[in-house]
């Protein structure tokens, strides 16, 4: 149910993310809320306001129609499904928990192999000064990347006019500390795998990540169309896939556009605050079910109670043939003395036996 949850809040946030966001210059509160819609998905579930909830008229009673309205739709599942269908479906479960933790172990695995490529790749590259940062430059034919303090070069693809304005891209990728979205994204996505829109979501913030660079160097530069085609001439060295904060070019076009995209009025930044309903609503909804819950197992209870704790007249309880005598009654009644209802039908019999 948790992780139900927590797939239902980052799909919801990421149609968020799509129908508000992605086409504002708001990068800065883009990485904001990108970060905030996995770290809520995964809280709000376990936020517990049901004594608040109970105390609404309006919400509890939502939460005793829920819990009739569960109550209802499993009598009907449990009159329509056959034995056969009952024995399954616990099978099923366990099929699919099987198939979940395999997928999460072999993207685990994925991830610790790129970490440790990083790694190999540091130790067989040399530490040295370009334009007064230190870089680690690397024999590979790649682009450049960089994966928290270290910025990866491969010198021979990089041209004396554009060192600069690479430069300035890896050091923003460094010094606001993008690795540690590309990591939180990475392990997300592992727990949520089997979830396309946490993958969806992971492409995001790589994509921000790149415009927040872009847009440092943009600012820095006098000459935007320039670093534009420096781009473009990175087009054909090998990507780097992985944790890296990539010199990416796979989404170039999209950067390109929002390089030269007109800026986004400060204005603009009112609907980032429409989240925080969408946020409210969720935790709302996850206490209700909560609550809805405990109320169904509670209307399913009390028959069995009520089944159990009725009380039974001896004369149904105890056999009792013509052939007793008066004193086996009378044994009998003191036995019972806590059935009043017994005890005045075992009198009545023996009014009649004499």
């Amino acid at each position: 149910i948790y992780l139900l949850k927590a797939n239902v809040g980052i799909a919801l946030f990421y149609a968020f993310y799509k129908l508000f966001c992605q086409r504002d210059t708001f990068f800065v509160w883009r990485r904001f809320a990108l970060l905030s819609f996995m770290a809520i998905s995964f809280i709000y579930p376990l936020l517990n306001i049901q004594d608040w909830v109970k105390e609404q008229p309006a919400m509890y009673e939502l939460a005793d129609y829920y819990a009739t309205w569960m109550s209802d739709q499993e009598v009907n599942v449990s009159v329509n499904a056959t034995a056969t269908q009952s024995a399954k479906l616990p099978s099923l479960m366990v099929i699919g928990m099987y198939i979940y933790y395999i997928g999460v172990i072999t993207l685990t695995l994925r991830f610790l192999t790129q970490l440790l490529s990083i790694f190999r790749i540091r130790r067989t590259g040399t530490t040295t000064l370009l334009n007064g940062q230190r870089i680690i430059s690397i024999p590979t034919d790649v682009s450049p990347f960089s994966f928290f303090g270290w910025i990866f070069l491969h010198l021979p693809n990089i041209q004396k006019d554009n060192q600069q304005e690479i430069m300035m891209h890896e050091q923003t990728h460094v010094r606001q500390w993008h690795s540690v979205d590309v990591v939180l994204s990475e392990l997300f996505c592992i727990i949520c795998w089997f979830n396309p829109f946490m993958w969806l979501l992971k492409g995001e913030i790589r994509l921000n990540l790149e415009y927040l660079a872009d847009n440092k160097v943009s600012e820095t530069i006098h000459n935007n169309k320039q670093y534009q085609y420096h781009l473009l001439g990175l087009a054909h060295t090998k990507q780097q896939t992985g944790l890296y904060n990539n010199f990416n070019v796979s989404h170039l076009k999209k950067r390109i556009i929002m390089m030269n995209k007109k800026r986004t009025r400060m204005t603009g930044r009112i609907k980032y605050a429409l989240f925080a309903p969408l946020a409210i609503a969720l935790l709302l909804a996850s206490n209700i079910s909560c609550i809805s819950n405990e109320k169904k197992n509670e209307q399913a209870e009390v028959p069995a109670v009520q089944q159990a704790e009725a009380p039974t007249s001896p004369v149904e309880t105890t056999p009792m043939n013509n052939e007793a005598t008066v004193e086996e009654v009378f044994t009998m009644v003191e036995e019972m003395p806590e059935y009043p209802g017994g005890i005045a039908a075992a009198m009545k019999w023996i009014a009649n036996e004499l």
